[in-house]
């Protein structure tokens, strides 16, 4: 019973007092003090193992998470989160109400503002802690401090220690040199033509340079011993290597007069004279400049050459570089520089990256003296032969694209430099393709134009005359890659850590204040009901109460708040529930070509047998619109078809346009010596590329059975019509340009750029739950809600007003609550007066909502009662109506 005044318990025997939610006894506060340890000691442990590793659950590539990996970062963590808060949301409301109970359970009892005027549960979830602690309601302060933790730190922040992005992995691993050098007298043989094309398309191009390969070095090939899929498709690879490298020394040459007419002597200073050079051999025009190279070695191929009585062999590593410009007949400007290559070696620590494996400048070391390269080593005679006049100094069988001679004239054609040229004078100009021809007539600038070409064409000769390596004994090296994975922030885990600690030792402390409390409740006292059988047997407090039903709060605060109320022992029984060949022209006519290919066992029998096969090719010009993407150089990264194929560009004349090109295009592409030959060494273009593509040579070798044209057809169209489309697009001036025309077509620019995502299920998930709640409050806003309280009964106070006069309260007992039907209205209290609260039917008047908003809680007058009402001066029956 609920009493004002008491003086203890009254009966003999066990008391069955004591009562307690499930919510604040240590069956769960205990549990949930372990579960915050073990949260936080989880994330701990990730957040070690993400330290150490890099991150959690590395894969390659995103993609290859699995869904359970991409669940548990993606919502676990807030899953966990949100349990957790709905666990400590049922102690923090339990404790919140319960405390009134507590304080009324106290020896002395407590004040009605502290207990029976409690409101807790209905407060703003910031401010309890504080009014608590002010109170001194310690269970409600520490439960009110955990909720705002858990509600405010630690929920957001859970879904936060673990992010997702690249990690770099670092592995220690035995890492070798993989190639050597051949010996040098096997090198020169090599060293062919097929490094100037590759220059070429380095240089011309845009071709990446080689692996191992920046523009100043080059690096001896190295790599683990053990599988290159441990660092995964774009590791970045250290270890130990050899560094090569070139360096041009250039001075200005002495230049004198040769008798015979514009011709020059050139002195280097050091014991070599060129003699009798003419640098300029045409008159001004289109071409009023000119570029020689002029290497040591004598060529047919070479316009000059130093070699000669004057020149020793000592000076076999330098070239002559001049320039001239016409200036009028009789009369040209001459610039002259010898220059001096000079190889050297060094052992470094270096880092490669990516599948390409192209050096990191910034990573190289030093780990010894540089060194020089000496001819034994590398054929340095063999490299200044082709240099200087563009061919192999070992004439011997080769495919075509290691036979055939450079020559660059498409590139130079507007450059102002008079043609022919040799092929370092191309490189030279294809180096910096911007820079006038003018500019050149300067010493510094002429010698520097080959530095470039110079180091590009050793390093491709490098790699040209490297060989495997044997027994080469690892060193200790590092594979650096990117993965992806989860990775746990540290400093948010620390926090999270923290605050879930915190939150566990003040469940303890909640704990042990709780045991420390006394509750005389027999059971739940959360329903109204209970709340009777509480007070049914404080006739004095229901005296005190009676007549209240309708007072305001502030009111009805001010006239109990500093009363002392207590809680009796009422030891009754209570209950209650919880709840991826050979080509040539047949003609010089028309479009078409023929491909052919012969077989016989005697090629000097010119009344041999042959076994042959041929196929006749006609190119046929066809357009069609095309959505393509493109990089910001031009490259063309997709395509695709968006409109039927067609023969027809809609303008006139366009057949004759179409034929010139691909009559051209035949002279380029299907041009063929056609001899016959006992080797399997390709002798064309066309052959030379089937044989890259296929990586095959038996359609050229004399001892394999004849292609069929079918076959060979399955490889000549796809790789014609590669080749064409190359041609235009090297030749991109046939095309007209006008800049002034309207734009045909819309385009969308595509750029890289970091972007947040939002998780579909998640935004499902969140717009269903929002939605839900727009209805829910559209239902309840949308129409009226019946008024029909004078106060909210938030607290102990207000309920009890309710109920103190009620027959309910006095009259009923336990068993008749479940066959009766209870009402909120006007009623006849027990003590005869009228009174406003809940009562058992039929009772109970319903309440005139006008008139209690009014404050006004007397019957409904008419007209004519009201004017009697003025005659007699009101009431004279006292309060008491129905």
């Amino acid at each position: 019973m609920l009493e004002k005044t008491d003086s203890g318990c009254s009966l003999v025997g066990e008391h069955k007092h004591g009562w307690k939610p499930m919510s604040m006894r240590a069956q769960t506060l205990l549990p949930f003090t372990i579960i915050s340890a073990l949260i936080a000691i989880g994330t701990e442990l990730l957040a070690v193992q993400s330290n150490r590793e890099g991150g959690l659950a590395l894969v390659h590539h995103p993609e290859d998470n699995t869904a359970a990996t991409n669940f548990a970062y993606l919502f676990l963590p807030t899953i966990v989160a949100v349990f957790y808060s709905m666990i400590w949301s049922w102690v923090d409301l339990d404790v919140k109400r319960i405390q009134p109970w507590l304080e009324l359970s106290a020896t002395d009892g407590a004040t009605g503002k502290d207990s029976l005027f409690s409101e807790y549960p209905y407060n703003f979830i910031g401010f309890v802690p504080f009014s608590a602690a002010k109170r001194r309601h310690w269970p409600t302060f520490l439960a009110g401090i955990s909720m705002i933790i858990i509600f405010w730190l630690i929920t957001p922040l859970q879904s936060s220690v673990i992010g997702s992005g690249l990690v770099v992995v670092k592995k220690q691993l035995p890492v070798a040199i993989t190639s050597s050098f051949l010996p040098a007298s096997n090198q020169s043989v090599l060293l062919d033509q097929s490094i100037m094309n590759v220059g070429f398309a380095t240089t011309w191009l845009g071709q990446p340079l080689l692996p191992f390969t920046a523009p100043d070095y080059t690096l001896l090939p190295f790599k683990s011993s053990q599988s290159p899929e441990t660092g995964g498709p774009a590791a970045n690879w250290t270890g130990t290597t050899t560094k090569l490298t070139t360096e041009l020394e250039c001075w200005p040459a002495a230049i004198s007069d040769s008798p015979i007419y514009g011709a020059y002597h050139f002195n280097n200073g050091r014991g070599c004279n060129a003699s009798t050079i003419v640098p300029y051999n045409s008159h001004a025009g289109k071409y009023p400049f000119r570029l020689l190279y002029i290497g040591y070695h004598n060529d047919a191929h070479a316009d000059y050459f130093l070699a000669s009585p004057t020149c020793s062999r000592n000076t076999s590593n330098q070239f002559l570089a001049i320039w001239s410009a016409f200036v009028e007949v009789g009369k040209t400007n001459v610039t002259a520089v010898f220059c001096e290559a000079t190889y050297y070696k060094q052992k470094v620590s270096a880092t490669v990256s990516g599948p390409r494996s192209i050096p990191i400048e910034d990573s190289i070391v030093p780990l010894g003296p540089r060194e020089t390269l000496l001819d034994t080593e590398f054929n340095h005679t063999g490299l200044h032969y082709l240099l200087g006049s563009g061919v192999s100094a070992v004439a011997t069988d080769r495919d075509w694209y290691a036979h055939h001679f450079l020559e660059q004239y498409t590139r130079l054609y507007d450059t102002g430099f008079s043609l022919p040229a040799s092929p370092m004078v191309g490189f030279a100009v294809g180096s910096d393709p911007s820079k006038p021809a003018k500019d050149y007539g300067n010493h510094t600038a002429l010698g520097q134009a080959f530095v470039a070409p110079q180091k590009m064409l050793f390093h491709l000769a490098v790699n040209k005359v490297l060989a495997d390596a044997d027994d080469v004994a690892p060193t200790n090296g590092t594979a650096t890659y990117f993965m992806h994975g989860f990775i746990v922030s540290r400093p948010i885990s620390l926090v999270v850590e923290t605050l879930l600690l915190l939150v566990g030792a003040m469940s303890l402390a909640l704990l042990w204040c709780i045991q420390a409390k006394e509750s005389k409740l027999l059971g739940e006292p959360g329903s109204v009901s209970a709340l009777i059988q509480v007070i049914r047997k404080s006739p004095e407090l229901l005296d005190e109460f009676s007549g209240q039903g309708s007072t305001p709060e502030e009111k009805l605060r001010n006239e109990f708040a500093d009363e002392r109320f207590r809680l009796c022992c009422g030891c009754d029984s209570a209950s209650g529930a919880t709840e991826l060949k050979i080509l040539g022209l047949a003609e010089p006519c028309a479009k078409t070509f023929i491909m052919g290919w012969g077989r016989t066992s005697n090629g000097s029998d010119a009344n041999g047998t042959v076994e042959s096969g041929f196929v006749l090719c006609y190119p046929r010009f066809r357009t069609a619109l095309f959505d393509v993407t493109i990089n910001t150089e031009g490259h063309v990264l997709e395509y695709e078809k968006a409109s039927e194929m067609e023969y027809d560009l809609g303008y006139p004349g366009f057949t004759n346009q179409t034929d010139n090109l691909i009559i051209v295009s035949n002279n380029i592409i299907a041009r063929a010596e056609g001899r016959w030959h006992n080797h399997t060494f390709t002798r064309d273009w066309m052959s030379e590329l089937i044989r890259l593509e296929t990586n095959s040579s038996d359609f050229v070798n004399p001892l394999k059975p004849l292609p069929s044209p079918e076959t060979m057809l399955d490889h000549v169209g796809p790789m014609y019509t590669r080749l064409f489309a190359l041609f235009l697009g090297l030749n991109s001036f046939i095309f007209d340009n006008d800049s002034s025309a309207e734009p045909a077509f819309e385009g969308q620019r595509w750029a890289l750029e970091t972007r947040i995502f939002m998780s579909e299920p998640a935004f499902l998930v969140s717009t269903t739950i929002l939605s839900l709640s727009l209805v829910v409050a559209a239902v309840l806003y949308g129409w009226s809600i019946a008024f029909f309280l004078p106060r909210m009964p938030t607290n102990i106070a207000s309920v009890l007003a309710y109920v103190a006069a009620s027959t309910a309260v006095r009259e009923c007992s336990p068993e008749q609550y479940k066959t009766r039907t209870f009402s909120f209205g006007r009623y006849i209290g027990v003590d005869g007066r009228a009174h406003v609260g809940i009562d058992t039917d039929p009772s109970v008047v319903p309440i005139q909502l006008k008139s209690l908003r009014k404050g006004n809680t007397n019957p409904r007058r008419s007209w004519l009662g009201k004017l009697r009402k003025r005659h007699t001066g009101g009431n004279r029956g006292g309060d008491t109506w129905l």
